[in-house]
């Protein structure tokens, strides 16, 4: 890194990398919970049990790519926001991760509390932004 050039979104990038990484590990252990759960209830039942057992690990396998994409995002926030020069990086995870909350606000209906979804990945966007525009 340049020793000139200073990081001024580093603090945004760590503090919002490290609640992304301890949310985002909570979110992945109640989505593994929930799927071994869900796999003892489809062993457990008959035909139509199996079935909706099956169809709900499905859509459980499909609910880890937003906490996974969190998670990931949090580790390269948190490695990368003393270094200007990777801002290009976190901006994309911090896009990435704005699209994923958005999808989730559409596929499960408009909540007030979804807003609080979009805090975390919008200052992890300002911290990228500031690191990006420092080296420019």
């Amino acid at each position: 890194m340049n020793e000139n050039v200073k990081a001024p979104g580093k603090t945004w990038l760590k503090v919002t990398g490290i609640l992304m990484v301890i949310f985002s590990a909570i979110a992945i252990i109640l989505l593994l919970i929930s799927l071994a759960a869900l796999g003892a209830l489809g062993a457990m039942g008959g035909g139509a049990v199996a079935g909706v057992a099956a169809l709900g690990m499905g859509a459980l396998i499909i609910g880890f790519i937003a906490p996974i994409l969190e998670f990931v995002g949090g580790i390269i926030g948190i490695a990368f926001a003393n270094k200007p020069e990777k801002a290009n990086v976190c901006l994309v995870f911090a896009i990435l991760m704005l699209v994923m909350v958005v999808i989730n606000i559409i596929a499960g209906g408009f909540q007030w509390t979804s807003l609080i979804a979009l805090v975390l990945p919008i200052l992890y966007l300002i911290g990228a932004v500031k690191n990006r525009g420092a080296v420019a």
